[in-house]
């Protein structure tokens, strides 16, 4: 008994609820108590005089706290219908059509972007090859033992120098530039022998020096990282695609994309349906405790972050339709119209930063814990990735389809 009065007072007045219910209406009744008195003096005075009294004044502030509460805790259940219209699943569909324009045209851009990040990375030629065929025309020059082309080198150097800034910036070396920067060094090996050792005049000695060093310089440092620096901007291009969209849906909002995202980070990985099996996820991983209070933080973190986004929204709005008509006060005017627009931007990118955390958190308590909601579920474990795919989607499909396939599962032994 005492246990459930404990559950319902950490319900009531938990961490969960205070942050993510009750501060963002304090908040919001903070707010308007402030431009409630910049409009109209008489609350000025009402302020005032109550401020005044400190027996008065304990008494309204517990009266006001406890209306406060009470509000929270009965609007609740419009957190979940607002993130839902954040997402884009309630929004009018003209609107919809309208919006989603935007975000077709930025996941095309991030599609095309990795396209051409792809394409830069193949037409960057392996180092392994690079370092070999410089090594055969080293061994040509070799040969000829004398410095026959000292033009060479110095074009060589030129354009290797341009190779070396690129890399000073930790910018992408485009394949025309490596390939004529190895082209010219690769004429001046040929030409020229890169053997100091051979040489007893010091003019020749430093030419050679100096293409021994050029040669070094593009084996060891520049073409392993043109190669890498391409590959490297290949993957942030392709997850950078993959973590603001999904694979196969597309919402007229952001945060309906980032939703999308994750989904589709779920099923294209590893086969599970996110939707259908994430609250049942819930109970399993609470038996890890610093990944669940990591989970609950990150979802009060995103939770205060919608409401605070609503209330700063209906503040705005019903503020601007009373100026509007019967308004007054120029600093009301200027605090409304001028700041309410920033702070409500301001807070639609900490949603969105918000999500994002969330779902990071998400990924990883998935690909920790997968597993043991397959053994909750008493499905045996799978031996390799294509069978967990085949095993998630058999436990959908009896689960969430009701189809009559046969799962054999695997019970613990008595």
């Amino acid at each position: 008994m005492f246990g459930q009065v404990l559950d319902k007072l950490d319900t009531y007045f938990g961490r969960a609820f205070l942050l993510a219910r009750y501060v963002p209406w304090l908040l919001f009744a903070a707010a308007n108590l402030v431009l409630a008195c910049l409009e109209f003096p008489a609350v000025r005075a009402f302020a005032a005089q109550a401020y005044a009294a400190p027996a008065g004044r304990i008494f309204d502030l517990v009266i006001a706290m406890l209306a406060i509460w009470v509000i929270a805790y009965a609007t609740s259940p419009l957190a979940q219908f607002v993130t839902r219209f954040l997402e884009g699943a309630t929004m009018w569909k003209w609107v919809a059509h309208l919006t989603i324009v935007t975000h077709a045209l930025r996941r095309d851009a991030l599609e095309n972007a990795y396209r051409r990040d792809f394409a830069l990375s193949a037409a960057v030629p392996k180092s392994g090859a690079v370092i070999e065929a410089l090594q055969d025309d080293r061994a040509v020059g070799a040969r000829h033992r004398k410095i026959g082309n000292r033009r060479a080198i110095d074009a060589a150097e030129r354009d290797i120098a341009r190779l070396r800034t690129e890399r000073w910036f930790n910018r992408v070396i485009s394949p025309e530039r490596f390939e004529s920067a190895r082209r010219a060094l690769s004429r001046a090996l040929q030409e020229n022998c890169a053997d100091a050792g051979l040489f007893l005049e010091a003019a020749d000695k430093q030419q050679a020096s100096r293409l021994h060093d050029l040669h070094e310089e593009m084996v060891r440092r520049l073409a392993p990282y043109a190669l890498d620096r391409a590959e490297q901007i290949e993957e942030q291009a392709l997850a950078e695609r993959e973590r603001l969209f999904g694979e196969k849906e597309l919402a007229p909002t952001r945060l309906g994309n980032d939703a999308a995202a994750l989904r589709s980070y779920c099923l294209t990985r590893y086969g599970i349906e996110f939707d259908f099996f994430w609250p049942r996820f819930l109970l399993v991983v609470q038996k890890d405790t610093k990944l669940s209070d990591s989970l609950a933080m990150a979802k009060i973190q995103l939770d205060f972050s919608i409401l605070t986004l609503t209330l700063t929204v209906v503040t705005v709005f019903a503020w601007s339709v009373f100026l509007l008509f019967d308004g007054r006060s120029l600093w009301t005017a200027l605090a409304v119209i001028g700041l309410g627009p920033v702070v409500a931007y301001g807070w639609l990118g900490i949603v969105h930063a918000s999500y994002s955390g969330f779902a990071e958190t998400v990924r990883s308590a998935i690909d920790l814990h997968r597993f043991e909601l397959l053994a909750a579920l008493r499905h045996p474990l799978p031996a390799s990735t294509d069978e967990e795919k085949d095993a998630w989607a058999a436990v959908s499909r009896l689960s969430i389809l009701n189809s009559k396939t046969n799962v054999v599962f695997q019970h613990p032994a008595p």
